[in-house]
């Protein structure tokens, strides 16, 4: 076949070189086709031929043409030249690049298409680097809408590494020159190459190739004059960038500067370098220092129980309370496929093979079932049924270090072994406990069996004679939850209800002693890394802990973010990673080698904070909490404007500014039954509190500066004069339920309010009487009450549906209304949360770190004039959108 493809070769280049410079292009389009990484399009290769001189002044049309006449012509039977300029083109078969490639095999005089991969790649690298730094800019594609996804193409950017790492391991002229260009690509355009990654949906690619620059060897050589510590900083901030804010660099291009860079670490490099590309700018939130613990964060619909590493380490599997098991990328925290569904109940524990090619799941339903992880699909044993035999819930499964057995323990108070390759049981059941078995762990010879009890005991099994080995360890005062054996088989770790970890030596049954006693919360799981060096423990007070096994002490600080008890940790296969899984519904990936804590933002509530507003001229923003004070933000800073108002008695329910008033009053509602109006300027009280409500206050409202409406959860509405501080005839009734949300129309005759009792009602304010029937229709919970600025429409948000109403005819209309009340425009968007991210009308404005999503409950979101302001609990964050954030 050599004879064959040389003959065509030669032919082909023969006629090319009838033009030499078409003829010197012949070797470069071959060479090409045959390193490239990628599959390469006629239109991609012209990219990089349209500098050269024969092509000047012509199109990359033009160039594609000339290529396809003068270079390619004659080679038809040994690549495939696709019709179209955009479809890839290949060699017919690889025995084609074997000869190719082989100077031997060309011989003399195949000299003008034997291809010098080394060179190549190197001509390679250096031209897809000095195109990215010609080209990338940031948001290169002029996308506009934060919501949308991402697609496009470019092959510079997904192949430059592998040109660059293959040019520069070789001792090859030239390579500090490729090298020179890396580092200012490194640091000019990094983003730009990321940006284009994900538009390309290569997020996932963009990792990989950050992990391969932090391994190249000329980091460590300091003799080498490529090497430089400054872009290794920079590409290991990469990696854990990418690692960190994955989910919304994946979906949109546009958020790598809105929902990832704002949060990156103020003393890393990478922020040093392009902070200024951010178009959210943090004034008081959570920004860390240096890279915090926590890796990923990824949130699931049911709570999690077991958590388990693949061998490699590159999955991460949960199993949950409602009996799926779901895999995740361990580097990223992406869900991989769909989870895995069998089970009747829910799953109690989860583990692999030592291969990895089977997971073992056991559930309350009694049953133990094999997964193939290749196919995701269930392995049945011979009799084509999952693994039975416990009488009660199969609380624990492992896998013997060789495979061969799976043990398993449950409610039963039993052990039994299973052969892995059949699942047939093993002879008789392990006996002894008094009570459940709640966790299981071979010894790494596979000549023990540890088992751990809600009798208070751990016993130790001979696996070959299936006896027990010494007596029962009895030192923990409760049940034990979990037991672990290091990796030397040196040490035994087990956690307790009693809120201990102890240690043990296996060899002898001795006790070590208690590494860690806390008070109030148990500790469900324990394990200790893979060299024997590190034990971690989860528990009830939502932290993971990191103790070192050889000193007995703590390493950094406790690894916080979880928002209820941790079920499960396991350390990956190397060691550097900790995965906890946890009651709060999210998987944790914690950087095991890290304890940098996240930086603290300003916290001068001491209470939940319960309503949020914006100051008229947006400079202010005011907070009302449960304890009883307001805080004036000044949005510009995002630092309190003096100390908090203080006056009331209970929570501060609602709060609004005067806007007639230039913003210089401010109103205020509390639980404990009044209303007091506020001197912003000086902080004072505007005489005395407004007293007549028989409830909380839940709502207030200015309608110029003369008249405020207050509402309650007695069920009435009341209007009051402010220059009097008295109120205006009897309350407003009618209502059925809490009145939650007031709203004076534009010209100030019209008063609307809605209702937990689902209504909404529209007050004559002259008469203080009903106008028309009360409005119902809505399903979902009333966010916000609006009028047209001709007072003509009213409209009512929620989260799921936006409704309008004709105010004369009080009657529903379904055409949008467009002029909304100018001083109420950025109350009209109602923002939620899905997952982590910031939505208005289910669309994804802005992904926020987990830090900002660590309660459930008290959290409220505004964005008004370019500043977000977030609040959750005592917090009240703010942050500066930029105006090329577009929303």
């Amino acid at each position: 076949m050599d004879e064959l493809y040389s003959e065509i070769l030669q032919r082909a280049f023969n006629q090319a070189k009838k033009n030499p410079r078409i003829g010197a292009l012949f070797l470069r389009v071959i060479g090409m086709l045959v390193v490239a990484p990628y599959p390469t399009s006629l239109e991609t290769i012209a990219f990089f031929c349209v500098e050269q001189d024969v092509f000047k002044d012509q199109t990359l049309d033009g160039v594609v043409r000339r290529l396809r006449l003068e270079v390619l012509v004659g080679l038809g039977s040994l690549i495939h030249i696709p019709p179209t300029s955009t479809d890839p083109l290949h060699l017919m078969h690889s025995s084609i690049r074997d000869l190719l490639v082989d100077k031997e095999r060309v011989g003399p005089t195949g000299e003008a298409y034997w291809v010098n991969v080394i060179s190549h790649h190197g001509r390679l690298a250096t031209d897809s680097l000095r195109f990215m730094i010609r080209d990338l800019q940031v948001n290169i594609c002029n996308l506009s809408d934060l919501s949308k996804g991402n697609s496009e193409t470019e092959y510079c950017c997904r192949a430059w590494s592998v040109h660059l790492t293959e040019s520069i391991a070789t001792a090859e002229p030239g390579k500090e020159v490729i090298w020179n260009i890396f580092g200012v690509l490194s640091k000019t355009k990094l983003l730009g190459w990321l940006e284009v990654m994900s538009l390309l949906g290569e997020a996932r690619g963009a990792l990989e190739m950050a992990k391969t620059f932090i391994d190249i060897d000329v980091y460590s050589d300091k003799s080498n004059s490529m090497s430089e510590p400054l872009l290794f900083s920079l590409w290991d901030d990469m990696r854990r960038f990418i690692k960190a804010y994955y989910e919304p660099l994946a979906f949109g291009a546009l958020h790598i500067y809105a929902s990832a860079l704002p949060f990156c670490p103020t003393e890393t490099e990478l922020w040093t370098r392009y902070r200024n590309l951010a178009t959210v700018h943090v004034l008081n939130g959570f920004q860390s220092r240096t890279w915090p613990p926590n890796v990923w964060r990824t949130q699931v619909d049911t709570e999690i129980v077991a958590i388990s590493f693949s061998p490699d380490g590159d999955l991460l599997v949960y199993g949950a309370r409602n009996g799926s098991i779901g895999l995740l990328d361990a580097e990223t925290g992406a869900p991989i496929g769909e989870p895995l569904t069998g089970h009747d109940k829910g799953i109690e524990s989860i583990c692999f093979s030592p291969s990895g090619r089977v997971l073992a799941s056991a559930s309350v339903d009694r049953t133990i079932r094999l997964w193939d992880i290749e196919t995701l699909t269930q392995v049945m044993t011979p009799r084509g049924e999952p693994l039975r035999g416990h009488n009660s819930p199969v609380l624990c499964i492992t896998y013997s270090p060789n495979g061969t057995h799976l043990a398993s323990g449950s409610e039963d108070h039993t052990i039994r072994l299973w052969d892995a390759e059949t699942g047939a049981l093993v002879q008789e059941p392990l006996q002894g406990h008094e009570g459940v078995v709640w966790k299981v762990a071979f010894a790494p010879s596979g000549n023990l069996l540890a088992s751990a009890s809600g009798d208070s005991t751990i016993r130790l099994w001979d696996v070959q004679t299936r006896a027990l080995f010494g007596e029962p360890l009895r030192d923990h005062e409760g049940a034990v939850w979990s037991v672990s054996f290091s990796q030397n088989g040196k040490l035994l770790a087990s956690s307790s209800a009693d809120c201990s970890v102890r240690l043990w030596d296996p060899a002898t049954g001795a006790a070590i002693g208690v590494l860690y006693r806390g008070r109030d919360y148990g500790i469900w799981s324990v394990s200790i890394s893979p060299d024997s060096k590190l034990i971690a423990f989860g528990s009830g007070d939502s932290t993971v802990q990191l103790w070192s096994a050889e000193s007995k002490v703590p390493i950094g600080e406790r690894f916080a973010g979880h928002d209820g008890v941790i079920w499960g940790v396991a350390f990956s296969p190397k060691g550097r990673l900790l995965a906890s899984g946890s009651v709060d519904r999210t998987v944790r990936l914690w950087n095991a080698e890290s304890a940098a804590p996240p930086g603290e933002p300003l916290m001068p509530h001491e209470g939940v904070v319960e309503s949020v507003r914006f100051s008229p001229d947006k400079k202010l923003v005011a907070s009302g909490s449960r304890d009883c004070t307001i805080q004036l933000w000044n949005t510009e800073t995002g630092k309190p404007t003096g100390e908090p108002l203080r006056g009331h008695k209970a929570a501060v329910r609602t709060v609004v500014f005067c806007p007639d008033a230039g913003g210089k009053l401010l109103a205020s509602g509390s639980a404990d039954r009044t209303i007091r109006v506020w001197d912003v300027e000086t902080g004072r009280l505007i005489r005395e509190p407004l007293v007549g409500h028989d409830g909380a206050i839940c709502s207030v409202r200015f309608s110029g500066s003369k008249l405020l409406a207050s509402a309650s959860d007695d069920r009435t509405i009341r209007l009051w004069n402010i220059e009097t501080m008295a109120p205006i005839g009897e309350p407003l009734v009618g209502h059925d339920g809490i009145v939650w949300r007031l709203r004076f129309s534009p010209d100030g005759k019209l008063l609307a309010s809605g209702s937990s009792d689902r209504t909404i009602r529209l007050w004559d304010v002259e008469t203080r009487k009903l106008i028309g029937n009360p409005i119902k229709g809505y399903r979902y919970e009333l966010a916000t009450l609006l009028f047209s600025k001709d007072s003509r429409h009213l409209v009512a948000k929620s989260t799921h549906e936006t409704l309008r109403w004709d105010v004369q005819t009080v009657m529903p209309i379904s055409d949008p209304v467009d002029s909304i009340d100018d001083s109420t425009i950025n109350e009209a968007l109602v923002l939620s949360n899905e997952g982590q991210w910031v939505t208005c009308n289910s669309k994804r404005l802005l992904w926020l770190p987990a830090q900002y999503w660590a309660h459930a409950s008290g959290r409220k979101i505004m964005i008004s004039h370019r500043k977000l302001v977030f609040s959750f609990r005592k917090l009240v964050l703010i942050s500066n959108l930029s105006s090329d954030l577009k929303l």
